[in-house]
């Protein structure tokens, strides 16, 4: 909840498992590769900016303006198609989102 007309933005890191800037979830030693997306068409990668002074495009985090009441921020995902079927298993990942107002 941020004050109302209050500017904020919305950043996040690799997650616990990234690879260089590839994100990906963990399985015992196994990976798989995922992206996470600013919008629904799945076009604008979010990316790892973190403050409002390096997230200057909605395309790249989340910018939003505070209402004065909670407000909900949709993040998107998607798994790249890969050629053969990994391991079956609980594939997890930690990412931190940071938001600064």
């Amino acid at each position: 909840t941020c004050t109302s007309g209050s500017p904020y933005s919305i950043g996040t890191d690799n997650g616990a498992n990234a690879s260089g800037s590839q994100r990906r979830m963990k399985s015992g030693s196994n990976f798989l590769n995922y992206n996470l997306y600013v919008d629904s068409g799945l076009t604008n990668a979010w990316t790892t900016a973190s403050s409002s002074s390096t997230c200057s495009s909605a395309n790249s985090c989340y910018l939003g303006t505070g209402n004065g009441a909670a407000q909900t921020v949709p993040v998107y995902g998607r798994m790249p198609a890969v050629g053969t079927a990994p391991p079956p298993g609980s594939y997890s990942d930690t990412v931190t989102m940071t938001i600064t107002y």
